[in-house]
C-alpha cells in the first residue's frame, strides 16, 4: 500500500513547489510594475492624454533621464541648489540650429562638453526653431541626443523654443514641444526650460499669459523644473515695458528672467540702467545670450566693452551664455561670435582654432585673461 501512495505524494510536492514559484514569480513582476509606474517608466494614461498632440506618434515613448546634478530653487534674485549652494551660471550657447544636421554630429559630442566643462563652464544653451519643429518634429529626438550628452557630463542645460516676433503664432506647437520634453526628463534637474527667445515687439501681459500657459504644462510633468522667462524686450525700453513687468510678474514659484545682450551695439547706460531695474527690485536674472559683437553676431569683436559687461554682470552675481560655439559662417563670411575661427573646428579647442572672441571668453572663463 504505501508503494502505491508515493506516485501521488510526489505529485502533491510537485503541485506545491510550482505553485510556490509561480507566487513568488507574481510577486516579483507586480514589484517590478509598481516601480516602472512610479518611476514613469510606463506610459499611463494620463501621461498619452498629456502627450496626444505631439505631431509625430514614431516618437520615443518618455524616459526617466537620471539627474547628474542637485536641483535648483530660486530665492529673491539668487538661485541654489539643494545645499544651499548659491548658483551662479557660466556657459556658451550651441550655433544656430539649423545645422542641426549638417554640423552639430561635429560640433557637439562627449570631448566638446568634456572639454568646456575642463575650463569651468556649468552650463550649454540647446535651441530648436518653431518652424522646425513644425516641418521636422522628428528633430526633437536629435535635439534630446545633445541634451543627454550634457546631462552626462554633468552640465546643466537651458533648453530653448526659439519663438521670436511671432511667437504667439506656435503657442499650440510649443504646448507639444515641452510636454515631450518634461515628460522625457521627468524630474532631471539638469534641465531649465526656456519658453521662448526674443519676443520682439510684444506687450509684457502677453508675454506673461503665454509662459504662465507653458510653465504649467511643465510642470504637471516636471513639478520642480527651474524655468525661464524673457523680461520685457528690449531691455531698452524703460518705460512701460519694465514697470508693466514688475507689476505683474509670472505667478509661478522657480521662474528665472533672461535678458540677451550683444556688446557692440547694445550695451549702454539705457540698457544697463533697465537691467540694474530688475536687478535693484530683487529680480533673478540670468543672460541667456550675449555676444562680444554687434547684434548681427557677425561684425566685431569689442574687447573693452565685453571686459565692462563681464564686470557688470560679476559684481551683481549674475550668471551668463556666450553665444556661440561653433565655426559657423553664412556665405563664406565669418561669424565673430563664433567661438573658433570659420572653418577649422575641433572638439579640442585648442587656442590656435579660436577666433578673438574665443580665446577671449575660454581665457575669461578659465581665469587667466590679460588683454592685449
Amino acid at each position: 500500500m504505501e508503494k502505491k501512495k508515493a506516485p501521488l505524494i510526489k505529485n502533491n510536492l510537485f503541485r506545491r513547489v510550482m505553485a510556490l514559484i509561480l507566487i513568488i514569480f507574481l510577486s516579483f513582476a507586480l514589484k517590478i510594475y509598481t516601480y516602472a509606474i512610479s518611476e514613469n517608466l510606463l506610459m499611463t494614461d494620463d501621461h498619452a492624454d498629456n502627450i496626444s498632440g505631439i505631431q509625430d506618434s514614431s516618437y520615443k515613448l518618455p524616459y526617466k533621464k537620471k539627474s547628474t546634478l542637485p536641483s535648483l530653487h530660486v530665492k529673491g534674485r539668487t538661485i541654489y541648489n539643494n545645499k544651499n549652494k548659491e548658483i551662479i551660471f557660466c556657459g556658451l550657447c550651441c550655433g544656430t540650429s539649423t545645422r542641426i544636421i549638417s554640423e552639430w554630429p561635429n560640433w557637439y559630442n562627449d570631448q566638446t562638453f568634456k572639454t568646456i566643462k575642463s575650463w569651468g563652464v556649468n552650463i550649454f544653451r540647446i535651441t530648436l526653431k518653431p518652424e522646425q519643429y513644425v516641418n521636422h518634429p522628428e528633430y526633437i529626438d536629435l535635439l534630446c541626443n545633445y541634451i543627454d550628452l550634457c546631462v552626462d557630463n554633468k552640465l546643466y542645460v537651458v533648453v530653448t523654443w526659439m519663438g521670436n516676433r511671432d511667437y504667439l503664432n506656435y503657442s499650440a506647437q510649443a504646448a507639444s514641444f515641452f510636454t515631450y520634453l518634461s515628460l522625457r526628463y521627468k524630474n532631471c534637474n539638469n534641465i531649465i526650460y526656456e519658453v521662448c527667445n526674443e519676443p520682439f515687439q510684444s506687450s509684457w501681459n502677453a508675454i506673461n499669459e503665454y509662459a504662465t500657459s507653458i510653465i504649467d504644462i511643465i510642470r504637471t510633468n516636471s513639478p520642480n523644473a527651474l524655468v525661464a522667462v524673457p523680461a520685457p524686450y528690449p531691455t531698452t525700453a524703460t518705460g512701460n515695458y519694465v514697470d508693466s513687468f514688475l507689476s505683474n510678474p509670472i505667478s509661478r514659484d522657480n521662474v528665472i528672467y533672461t535678458v540677451h545682450m550683444y556688446v557692440g551695439d547694445q550695451l549702454n547706460d539705457s540698457t544697463l540702467n533697465a537691467l540694474s531695474l530688475l536687478y535693484d527690485n530683487n529680480i533673478p536674472i540670468l543672460i541667456s545670450e550675449w555676444g562680444t559683437t554687434l547684434q548681427n553676431g557677425r561684425d566685431g569683436f569689442f574687447e573693452e566693452k565685453s571686459l565692462i559687461w563681464l564686470d557688470y554682470l560679476k559684481n551683481r552675481r549674475i550668471g551668463w551664455i556666450n553665444f556661440n560655439l561653433s565655426d559657423v559662417y553664412w556665405n563664406n563670411t565669418p561669424y565673430n561670435s563664433s567661438v573658433v575661427k570659420m572653418g577649422e573646428w575641433n572638439s579640442s579647442l585648442e587656442d590656435n582654432i579660436l577666433s578673438p572672441s574665443g580665446l577671449f571668453i575660454k581665457h575669461y572663463i578659465l581665469g587667466d585673461y590679460t588683454s592685449n
